[in-house]
């Protein structure tokens, strides 16, 4: 988890911190209708074994934005573009979608 990644003090900072972006939206606040509105393509990234969030989350953003591609990752963690062993595929993934090779015709 984070404390491994960050050690105690900065796992804490990082931790205050997402807790506060509740604050922006009001826990955050995506809803159909927010999410509706978001004009730019998306690439919504998500472990399956996410311990932070439920990868319904990501299911819920892809079902409601616009523009948007899904990749769960298996046995990914919270962050698993951070894992060495999805690194290569998420640099090949994340270069498709931003060369717009993923762009709906």
């Amino acid at each position: 988890g984070a404390i491994n990644r960050h050690g105690n003090e900065k796992a804490l900072l990082l931790r205050k911190q997402f807790y506060h972006f509740r604050l922006l939206y009001n826990d955050p606040s995506f809803t159909p209708d927010v999410l509706a509105n978001v004009k730019a393509k998306a690439f919504i990234i998500h472990g399956d074994n996410d311990e932070i969030a439920p990868p319904f989350n990501a299911w819920e953003m892809f079902g409601h934005i616009p523009e948007s591609h899904l990749w769960i990752v298996a046995h990914g963690g919270h962050s698993p573009p951070g894992d060495p062993v999805n690194q290569a595929e998420f640099i090949r993934r994340t270069n498709e979608f931003l060369g717009g090779a993923w762009d709906r015709k």
